[in-house]
């Protein structure tokens, strides 16, 4: 298996988006002409980023004498995610939609 990602990982570097929409296609039966956002996506996207980022805060607590920790908020200027089949408009919604269900809202 190692070998298989391995050679995945180094196709993908070589020939980019072309073989991330072939692997997509041939592991998840679902790709794109185009993973990049449109303006207008990444418009809606940040929008919404924006609102989460108001309603989160940064805090560090040590929790015993010499172990801080916290949550910190840094921004990246792109990031990428393969998500088998799964049709999401904005990388936020395949993260919701991906995470473990609540145990007593199951």
């Amino acid at each position: 298996m190692r070998e298989t990602v391995a050679g995945v990982i180094a196709d993908i570097r070589e020939r980019g988006d072309k073989a991330v929409s072939e692997y997509s296609e041939k592991f998840g039966k679902w790709s794109l002409d185009s993973f990049r956002l449109s303006d207008e996506e990444v418009g809606k996207t940040v929008g919404f980023a924006r609102h989460r980022l108001d309603s989160l805060r940064e805090f560090e607590v040590e929790t015993l004498p010499g172990v801080p920790l916290g949550q910190e908020h840094i921004p990246v200027r792109a990031a990428g995610a393969y998500l088998p089949g799964v049709r999401c408009p904005l990388t936020a919604s395949a993260h919701h939609l991906h995470r473990r269900p609540h145990p007593h809202r199951a």
